[in-house]
């Protein structure tokens, strides 16, 4: 098991001149700023407050570590990102619970991309495979003018547990945003995600992927919504749950246009696994199990 110290030499190794956070349970261990990023944490309160501003463009990668190492323990974490005008970053976000038997993270993130600002934000959890897991959520972001966001939620490692995962997306004039979501889900984990964007400015864009794998006894409920404002915005919504044994699925996506020059669609797929797909790889010598979680990695890519 990852213990605290060999956490602290992943996440927080001087001299590679990355900015990085690595907190564990509600006690921060490291910061390390980087130039061009300024990071501050505080822990009051049962909870940690982190406030991370970008001022430049960064090639390297901004490692921020939320984890909770024991077997039972709760987090909560409220932060906010300031992206100057201009800037770009790409953060990479893991979320470490490797012998959870009862934890609980909660998450609060506030994200503001200045104008012409480029975000990146990719967080992956990992968890154990047993125990029972609750993450709860949050992401609220406003992105400035010919800004671009960018956020992918990934759950593939142990079990997913509860999450309620809420995203909050609002565009000016010319800005990008995509949000995907990958996840998969086994034993009795439930999923509930609300994915949210909001097309405010002329020529605005987005798109909302979900891809969630459901297996044993598992259920998830995907609403994805998008809202048409601005003159010739374009949304997009493609949602895909894949149903193995006696697990159940519900997605409900929504388009929602204000202006008649914006351009909103979506699509939505429940199903089980092409029989085809298991047989083409069976017969290239694989088991059925081994055939499936193929292309179950493949789904969730």
């Amino acid at each position: 098991m990852m213990d605290i110290e060999n956490a602290m030499e992943r996440y927080s190794q001087p001299g590679r001149g990355e900015a990085t956070i690595f907190i564990h349970k509600n006690n921060v261990v490291r910061t390390v700023n980087a130039q061009g990023v300024k990071i501050e944490a505080e822990s009051r309160d049962n909870e940690v407050h982190v406030n991370i501003t970008v001022s430049e463009k960064i090639d390297k990668v901004v490692h921020l570590c939320f984890a909770i190492l024991r077997e039972e323990g709760e987090q909560r974490i409220k932060a906010h990102i300031k992206m100057e005008d201009g800037t770009a970053a790409r953060f990479l976000s893991h979320c470490v619970f490797p012998a959870a038997k009862k934890i609980r993270h909660d998450s609060e993130i506030h994200v503001e991309v200045g104008n012409g600002a480029h975000f990146n934000y990719e967080e992956e959890h990992i968890h154990s495979n047993t125990g029972e897991i609750v993450i709860n959520s949050h992401v609220i972001a406003r992105v400035g003018i010919k800004g671009s966001f960018e956020l992918s939620f990934t759950a593939k490692k142990g079990r997913a547990g509860t999450i309620n995962a809420i995203t909050d997306v609002h565009l000016l004039t010319e800005a990008r945003a995509n949000i995907i979501a990958r996840i998969a889900a086994k034993s009795d984990d439930a999923i509930a995600l609300d994915e949210n964007m909001q097309l405010a400015g002329c020529s605005s864009k987005g798109i909302i992927k979900t891809r969630v794998v459901l297996r044993e006894h598992a259920k998830s409920v995907v609403r994805s919504e998008i809202v048409g404002e601005g003159t010739n915005s374009r949304g997009h919504i493609d949602c895909t749950e894949i149903l193995m044994d006696h697990a159940e699925a519900r997605a409900e996506p929504n388009v929602y246009v204000k202006n008649p020059r914006a351009k909103l669609t979506h699509e939505a797929a429940i199903g089980r696994i092409d029989d085809r797909q298991i047989t083409t790889l069976m017969c290239r010598g694989l088991s059925e199990d081994e055939a499936t979680d193929i292309i179950v990695e493949g789904i969730l890519r």
